[in-house]
């Protein structure tokens, strides 16, 4: 699986986004199934990205749904779920789909509130953190709005009133 990773950056490199498309989705399940978590989420983020750049937006969003979430929460994987949601974003977007574009936001937002309240964090990183997440918090509002309107959809409304992120 690694070697197949960098085999595919060598084709992208040389141009060739589809033929290292092809290469990564080559790869079976059970073979990257044995890598570190880490390893692992970053490989799935990389065939999601390769079918974006090939505007492959149904193997996209079938790649999306293998990605673990539970592990995009947990510590140290903050880079990884703000880079899974902005893929999903473009995903998203090209759908058309208002509620799902919000939860990306919501996700990215969350992420960032965690990067800004990040002890030890330097300042400047601390300022583009808070610029994210109230960038992120705005739009998921925006686009919670234009969805169609659910049940679900309240719970999320009534949640985003009482969110001191909100306030802020």
């Amino acid at each position: 699986a690694r070697l197949t990773r960098t085999l595919a950056a060598v084709y992208e490199g040389e141009g060739k986004v589809d033929l290292a498309s092809e290469t990564l989705q080559e790869v079976a399940v059970e073979t990257y199934g044995s890598m570190e978590k880490a390893e692992k989420a970053e490989f799935l983020l990389e065939q999601i990205r390769l079918t974006l750049k090939q505007r492959d937006f149904i193997r996209m969003g079938i790649l999306a749904t293998k990605v673990n979430r539970k592990v995009l929460k947990e510590a140290g994987f903050e880079s990884k779920r703000h880079r899974f949601f902005r893929l999903l974003l473009e995903l998203h977007g090209q759908l058309r789909d208002a509620r799902e574009l919000a939860n990306d936001y919501e996700a990215i937002a969350e992420t960032a509130l965690a990067e800004a309240a990040r002890s030890g964090a330097p300042r400047d990183e601390v300022d583009e953190a808070t610029r994210t997440w109230k960038d992120a918090l705005a739009r998921q509002v925006l686009f919670a709005a234009m969805s169609k309107y659910t049940d679900e959809l309240s719970v999320t409304f009534h949640a985003l009133l009482r969110s001191k992120p909100l306030e802020e």
